[in-house]
């Protein structure tokens, strides 16, 4: 179905970060910002963990709209998005950006909920 929107979960080792890079970046952009998707993706490849992130992503069809990240500092201590993500989904400029964010969420939740 067009225009159906996949919630997929991925390890970090498996995203292509540049992508999830362009989406925050022109997210923050819109706002007045003035990062650079590059300085982005850097900053992503040399996130320091020793338990490996799980990303979370929306799909429009093959577009990204929104995503967030299962950053784990422990077994029993885990935080949506590291701190210098703002600790909360990144989320396109859709108009159902307030739906997008509800199921990623819960897409978090259910994994957290699964897994060990």
């Amino acid at each position: 179905m067009a225009n159906q929107i996949t919630y997929i979960t991925n390890n970090y080792a498996e995203i292509e970060l540049a992508e999830l890079a362009k989406l925050s970046v022109d997210s923050w952009n819109v706002k007045g910002n003035q990062y650079t998707v590059d300085n982005f993706t850097n900053w992503l490849k040399n996130l320091e963990y020793t338990i490996e992130p799980q990303i979370i992503q929306a799909k429009r069809d093959t577009q990204l709209v929104g995503w967030l990240m299962l950053f784990a500092h422990s077994k029993t201590e885990l935080e949506l998005n590291p701190f210098a993500l703002g600790g909360h989904p990144i989320i396109g400029l859709n108009k159902d950006k307030e739906n997008i964010a509800k199921h990623l969420l819960k897409d978090a939740i259910e994994y957290f909920n699964q897994s060990e």
